[in-house]
């Protein structure tokens, strides 16, 4: 099982990404078997947003 550890290396887009080091790709997880792409970092970090903004949200209204 400590197959399951290994992660892909970071790769040159990651040093500018705002994802990282939070982006945790591992080896033999079968969502990951593709390259970082484009794509992959948008939609990311599109449900980052989607999530921080909901969390606002929630602590927005408790502070009501």
């Amino acid at each position: 099982m400590n197959q399951f550890k290994e992660v892909f290396p970071p790769i040159p887009s990651c040093n500018s990404c705002a994802l990282y080091p939070s982006c945790v790709r591992i080896k033999l997880c079968p969502s990951h078997l593709d390259a970082c792409t484009e794509f992959m970092r948008k939609d990311l970090l599109q449900n980052l947003h989607y999530m921080m903004n909901r969390y606002y949200q929630t602590w927005k209204k408790k502070k009501e």
